[in-house]
């Protein structure tokens, strides 16, 4: 009892902003069942008539039977019992059709609501949170588990339709005879108690099976997409068909296994209400003092209603055992939506109007977990100038861009802006004052426009235009066929990495930050690519305020001040003229190489 009052608390919340609509649908299935059930609840008055009855038999039914005799005269009575049953098989059919396309509509409202939700979800979480998930899981997550769940919604107001259908067909059998449809009813409870032990339980952990498993074919496919020049410099092919065919093998017996135990009540319970019928007329011939024509016409009654609650139940029966294997989709989708991780206070804080003074870092602190990255550093990076950070891998270089945007707090210490505590300002003013350029460029599956007015929407052509100038792309994009509508493919993949590197820098110059961070953006460049990127990156020291992380010599030789991180929690200042008299002419690595840096830094 608690599990299903869990479920349906599960429920009420996924559907707390869809009450009304929801509420219409209910609606229209009830009416719809109410036409249905009116309309099979004539065919007794009907058959009765057409044998020369008055009513057929005695009880409910016979009095609404012999009502329609007193209303319609007797010449007239079929044609107009033929004509209200036509009507309410019109009306129901009408109801249906709405039915049918409200549940779509609900479904996809559902869906759509759910999926922007859990897109927010991860996209405003914490980006410890966001950094730890799995990315095809994340997928996975967004796009199918919320169209599994609507549909799940969807089920289970089929369910209620056509249980409250199912009661009011075996009310009707009552108001028949009801001696017979309670000894059919008796027997009906045992059997449908005996297949629900047995199949439901397997429905539901199908379901979680099912789940798990789907997540896991998601995660491999993307990473692999993802990893695929990898994939293909290793030969690493039979590792992940394996891995793949492992989940999609297990996948297939499993949902084999669901489809053929789905057909279990099916074809049990067709059976069964043909027993039930047969005892049923048994019952009535011999327990029971009719007329023929009254024992004939309450046989074909029965047949009439009983098929159409042999489908109904048939329906309920498959239905509960889909219902049983969506419950996990709706409990992952509540469960992400309600147990949402602490997400980034964008609006908190005063708006950063501008900066006006140096950025200071005093006595700050910061770990992942016990891997103490920083335990006390101190550092100016001064308006309007040039600043390098370098240091060998694993020293915080990164991160301590990470700590300057806002994805990290510092354990101790602050962080100042214009003499104030960088958690003071809001987020989201902060990040409109910072252009971040990664080692690892992201381009969207867009125009070449499009992705460079990603740094500031509402941009004109002609700021597109001269933020790729600035960027050293523009003669590049201008040589191609379709110029800033060329689309370049997913993740950039029709361009070089230097030119998605560009791409990127436009993208941030166009946003007309004060403060730039290159993070090792010419690392894994050729020297062609290096050279146009460092000749931007000049330019833009002259106008605002730059950060360069990097390890290569040439890209810290016209900065204004140097900082070394020594790997062990703090930082010291130096010189480019120190760092190049590391890198001696009797030392192993030649001039631009990264162990000079690493070298002179430890």
């Amino acid at each position: 009892m608690n599990d299903k009052i869990q479920k349906l608390r599960i429920i009420n919340r996924l559907l707390t902003q869809h009450r009304l609509a929801a509420s219409m649908l209910v609606l229209f299935m009830l009416l719809a069942a109410l036409a249905e059930s009116f309309g099979l609840s004539l065919v007794l008055p009907l058959i009765a008539t057409m044998a020369g009855l008055e009513s057929g038999v005695d009880g409910a039914l016979g009095e609404f039977t012999a009502f329609l005799g007193r209303v319609m005269p007797m010449d007239a009575r079929v044609d107009g019992l033929l004509l209200l049953l036509a009507l309410a098989f019109l009306i129901k059919g009408v109801l249906m059709v709405l039915t049918r396309g409200l549940s779509v509509n609900f479904a996809m409202r559902l869906r759509q609501g759910w999926s922007r939700r859990l897109m927010a979800h991860y996209l405003q979480a914490d980006y410890a949170y966001m950094s730890a998930q799995r990315h095809g899981t994340t997928v996975h997550n967004i796009a199918v588990e919320p169209y599994r769940a609507a549909r799940g919604v969807i089920s289970i107001f089929d369910f209620l339709n056509r249980f409250v259908l199912a009661v009011i067909l075996t009310a009707i059998l009552l108001a028949a005879n009801w001696q017979a449809t309670l000894t059919m009813a008796a027997i009906g409870l045992v059997v449908f108690m005996i297949i629900r032990r047995s199949v439901f339980g397997y429905a539901a952990r199908f379901g979680k099976l099912r789940l798990r498993l789907q997540q896991e074919i998601s995660a491999i496919i993307t990473e692999s997409v993802g990893a695929a020049l990898q994939i293909k410099l290793f030969g690493a092919y039979d590792k992940i068909d394996d891995a793949l065919d492992a989940r999609l093998e297990q996948h297939r017996r499993n949902e084999t296994t669901f489809q053929a135990v789905s057909e279990i009540p099916s074809q049990s319970t067709e059976f069964i209400i043909i027993l039930f019928l047969s005892l049923g007329m048994i019952v009535l011939s011999h327990g029971f003092d009719l007329e023929p024509a009254a024992y004939l016409a309450l046989i074909g009654f029965y047949v009439a209603i009983g098929q159409r609650l042999l489908t109904t139940v048939n329906f309920l029966i498959a239905r509960r055992m889909k219902i049983a294997a969506v419950v996990p989709s709706l409990t992952l989708v509540d469960e992400l939506l309600e147990a949402a991780p602490s997400r980034e206070a964008l609006e908190k804080g005063e708006t950063f109007p501008a900066l006006k003074t140096d950025v200071v870092l005093h006595d700050v602190a910061f770990s992942y977990g016990d891997a103490m990255v920083f335990s006390d550093l101190n550092m100016t990076i001064r308006r309007g100038a040039t600043t390098a950070i370098i240091g060998p891998s694993g020293s915080g270089k990164s991160t301590l861009a990470d700590l300057l945007l806002g994805l990290y707090e510092p354990g101790r210490g602050h962080i100042a802006l214009n003499g104030r505590n960088l958690s003071d300002f809001s987020l989201a003013s902060r990040r409109q004052h910072i252009g971040y350029v990664s080692q690892d460029p992201e381009v969207f599956h867009a125009s070449i426009a499009e992705n460079i007015r990603l740094g500031r929407p509402g941009a004109s052509d002609d700021d597109v235009r001269n933020a790729a100038r600035q960027a050293n792309i523009d003669s590049f994009i201008t040589g191609l066929t379709e110029g800033y509508d060329t689309v370049v493919g997913d993740r950039g993949v029709k361009l070089s990495g230097g030119q998605r590197q560009r791409l990127t820098i436009a993208r941030v110059v166009l946003r007309q930050p004060e403060i730039y961070i290159f993070d090792e953006a010419t690392s894994a460049l050729d020297t062609e690519s290096e050279q146009l990127i460092q000749h931007s990156i000049e330019a833009l020291g002259k106008q605002a305020t730059v950060i360069v992380i990097a390890h290569r010599l040439s890209t810290i030789r016209n900065a204004d001040a140097i900082y070394q991180l020594d790997g062990r929690g703090g930082a010291r200042q130096t010189s480019f003229d120190a760092i190049d008299a590391a890198n001696a002419p009797d030392a192993p690595d030649a001039p631009d190489a990264i162990g000079a840096i690493d070298k002179a830094a430890s």
